[in-house]
C-alpha cells in the first residue's frame, strides 16, 4: 500500500492561493489609475508584450529547462525583478520619467515568470484541487487590492512591489522532492520533445483565436472606460463578485461528481462583456468595481481552461500557459489600440465586438470542448496501489491483457494502471493526451467488465492466485 504521508496537508494546500497575489498586482498596475501612467493602452502594451517577450525566451529554452516550479533561484530572480521594476514604476518619485518606463518594462518581464511557475504548481493539483483553490486565490486577490487602495500611494507603491515577492514566498517547495496530491508520483526520466512537438500538443489553433477574441473584448473594455478618478469606490461592495465567485468554485468542487461541461461558464462571461462594451462605449461613469469583476472572472476562467488543457495534453504545462498567453497578450493590446479608433462610432464597434463574441463561441466555446472529468481521478485516489516497476510483472500482465482482448496500447496502459502509476505518469511516458489515458481506461474496465480500480486489481489478483 502506498504511504500516504507525503501528501501536502490542508496547511499546504491553502499556500496555493497565494496565486491571487499574481492577479491583484496585475489588476492594481494595469487598470487602477494610482500608480505611474494613466493611459490604460501605454500600461497594458508595456507591460505584456515585455511579459510576451519573457515568454517566447521560455518556450526557446523548455526543451533544456523542465521546470520553474516551485521555490527555486530562477522563480527567485523572476520575482526579485518583478518587484524592483514595480517600485520603479509605482513609486510617485520617478513618475513619467524614463525610469518609470524601465520598470513598467521589467515588471512585466520578469512577472511572467511567476506566473509560469504557478502555473506549473496547479497543474499538478487534481481538477477538485484546481477548482477550488482558484476560487479561493481569487477571493485574496479582491481582499488584497481592498487593502492596497485603502492606504497612500507613498506607501502602496511599495505594497504592491512587495507582491511578487510574496507570491513567491507563498509557494510550494520542489514539486519533485514533495508531491502535491494524492496521485502525483516522481515522474520517469521520459524524452525530451522539440518546441514544435509541444507547441503542437499544446492547445489547439481554434482555443487560442476564441482567446485572442475574448481579451479583445476585455482589452477594448478597458479602452473605452472613462478613466475614474479618486476617491475609488473600493469598499465592501468591490467584494461581493470575487465572494459569489469563489463560493460558485468552492461549492463546485466539494459537490461535483462525474463530468462537468464548462463551455456554459465560457458563454455567460462573453455575453457580460459584450454589454460591458456597450456601456462603456455610452457611459461618462463606470465603478471600478465593475472593471475589477470583469477582469477577475476572465482571469478564474481563463486559468481553469489552461490548466484543464494541460492537464489532457501531452505538452508540458509551461508551453500550454505560454501558448494561452501569447493569445490574451494579442488579443488585450489589439483591444486597447483598436477600440480608441472608433470612439466616435461605437455603434459600429459594439456590433463588431459582439460579432467576434459570437465567432468565438462557435470556435472556442462548443458544447463539450472543456469538460471537468472528475470520475477518474476519483477512481485513481479510491484505492492504494504500491508503485512497482512494470518490468517485474510485464509476463503475468500481459497474459491478463491478451485474456481479455486488449489492443497493444490498451495493454501498455493497464501495465502502468496495474502497479501503481497515475493518469500523469501515464500520459508522460506515453506522451498521449490525459483524456485519451481515461479513454483507454474505461475501454479497459469494460473488456475485463469492472467498473474502477479495485475491481480490476481484484480480477487481475484472482488470475495470479489460480
Amino acid at each position: 500500500m502506498v504511504d500516504n504521508s507525503a501528501a501536502p496537508t490542508g496547511a499546504q494546500r491553502a499556500r496555493f492561493i497565494g496565486y491571487g497575489l499574481t492577479s491583484a498586482w496585475s489588476f492594481m498596475l494595469l487598470f487602477v489609475p494610482l500608480f505611474g501612467s494613466h493611459d490604460t493602452t501605454i500600461v497594458v502594451s508595456g507591460s505584456m508584450l515585455s511579459g510576451a517577450v519573457c515568454g517566447l525566451l521560455l518556450l526557446l529554452f523548455s526543451p533544456k529547462l523542465q521546470t520553474v516550479a516551485g521555490r527555486k533561484g530562477l522563480s527567485f530572480a523572476f520575482a526579485l525583478g518583478a518587484s524592483i521594476g514595480t517600485l520603479l514604476y509605482a513609486y510617485p518619485g520617478f513618475l513619467a520619467s524614463s525610469v518609470s518606463t524601465f520598470g513598467l518594462m521589467l515588471s512585466g518581464f520578469c512577472f511572467i515568470g511567476i506566473v509560469v511557475s504557478w502555473f506549473e504548481n496547479y497543474a499538478l493539483l487534481s481538477t477538485r484541487g484546481v477548482v477550488l483553490l482558484t476560487g479561493g486565490s481569487f477571493m485574496f486577490a479582491a481582499v488584497t487590492c481592498l487593502l492596497i487602495a485603502a492606504i497612500p500611494v507613498s506607501v502602496s507603491s511599495w505594497l504592491l512591489a512587495a507582491l511578487p515577492l510574496a507570491s513567491f514566498a507563498l509557494m510550494p517547495h520542489s514539486l519533485v522532492a514533495r508531491p502535491l496530491c494524492d496521485d502525483e508520483e516522481k515522474p520517469s526520466p521520459v524524452a525530451v520533445h522539440g518546441i514544435a512537438e509541444n507547441l503542437k500538443a499544446a492547445v489547439k489553433w481554434r482555443t487560442l483565436a476564441g482567446l485572442f477574441v475574448t481579451f479583445f473584448a476585455l482589452g477594448s473594455i478597458g479602452s473605452l472606460m472613462p478613466v475614474p478618478h479618486p476617491p475609488f469606490d473600493f469598499g465592501v461592495t468591490f467584494l461581493i463578485v470575487p465572494l459569489v465567485i469563489t463560493v460558485f468554485f468552492v461549492v463546485s468542487a466539494l459537490t461535483l461528481r462525474g463530468k462537468v461541461d464548462m463551455t456554459i461558464l465560457y458563454k455567460v462571461m462573453l455575453a457580460a462583456f459584450a454589454a460591458l462594451v456597450f456601456l462603456f462605449s455610452n457611459s461618462q461613469s463606470v465603478p471600478l468595481s465593475m472593471v475589477f469583476s470583469g477582469f477577475i472572472t476572465a482571469d478564474v476562467l481563463m486559468w481553469i481552461m489552461l490548466l484543464l488543457i494541460a492537464k489532457k495534453s501531452p505538452a508540458k504545462p509551461m508551453v500550454v500557459f505560454i501558448a494561452g498567453w501569447f493569445a490574451e497578450c494579442a488579443g488585450n493590446v489589439s483591444g486597447h489600440i483598436v477600440a480608441p479608433l472608433f470612439a466616435e462610432n461605437s455603434t459600429i464597434f459594439v456590433a463588431v465586438v459582439l460579432m467576434f463574441i459570437i465567432l468565438a463561441v462557435g470556435l472556442m466555446f462548443s458544447e463539450g470542448q472543456f469538460m471537468l472529468d472528475f470520475d477518474i481521478e476519483a477512481d485513481e485516489k479510491s484505492v492504494a496501489v504500491e508503485q512497482t516497476p512494470v518490468e517485474d510483472s510485464r509476463d503475468d500482465i500481459r497474459d491478463f491483457c491478451e485474456k481479455y482482448g486488449l489492443s497493444p496500447r490498451e495493454s501498455e496502459v493497464c501495465e502502468m494502471w496495474l502497479t501503481g502509476h497515475g493518469l500523469k505518469y501515464i500520459q508522460e511516458n506515453l506522451f498521449i493526451s490525459e483524456a485519451t489515458v481515461k479513454t483507454h481506461v474505461r475501454n479497459i474496465y469494460r473488456k475485463c467488465d469492472t467498473h474502477n480500480r479495485a475491481e480490476i486489481l481484484a480480477l487481475y489478483e484472482a488470475g495470479l492466485k489460480k
